[in-house]
């Protein structure tokens, strides 16, 4: 029973040993030649002048600039899909196509923006009025994409109000 104990022992180490790494070897360092022009050594080689380094300053934090998140390439598919499928006319199906998309998505503002649209095309303006709410609700929203949905608002509660 022991000889088991002592086979399987060392068939874990072999197994251990298999998952790790050795050293990490790189590259040395390239050496930055001083000087203006080139310059021939006193063995006689040429050398290069000096480039010069590029500028490391800070980038600017990602709340100095909104934008929208990016999208995966899945989404992407999916919202191009939708917006194909309802310039045919085949509005249920792109509802179907971008909720689809918002369950893998489902902070994407544009996402929401797009099914209020569509909703609306649908004459279902209290739901197209909420979806843009949503869409406006979310903080990735653009000042573009929050005008176009307040415009949205309105029209859909128009429409509610006199028809």
């Amino acid at each position: 029973m022991s000889g088991y104990r002592w086979i399987a022992g060392m068939l874990v180490l072999a197994l251990l040993a298999g998952c790790s790494s050795g050293p990490r070897r790189s590259a040395p360092a390239p050496v930055v030649g001083s000087g203006a022009a080139s310059a021939e050594s006193a063995s006689g080689v040429q050398t290069a002048p000096a480039t010069p380094l590029p500028d490391f300053r800070p980038l600017p934090r990602a709340a100095e600039q909104p934008s929208a998140p990016a999208s995966s390439p899945a989404v992407v598919a999916l919202l191009s899909g939708a917006e194909r499928q309802r310039a045919g006319g085949e509005l249920d199906a792109a509802v179907a196509t971008l909720e689809r998309a918002l369950r893998i998505e489902p902070r994407n503002a544009l996402l929401w923006h797009r099914l209020a649209l569509i909703r609306f095309e649908q004459r279902r303006y209290a739901l197209a009025a909420d979806l843009a709410a949503r869409s406006n609700s979310l903080p990735h929203a653009n000042s573009s994409l929050r005008e176009a949905n307040r415009s949205l608002i309105r029209r859909a509660r128009a429409m509610t109000a006199g028809g």
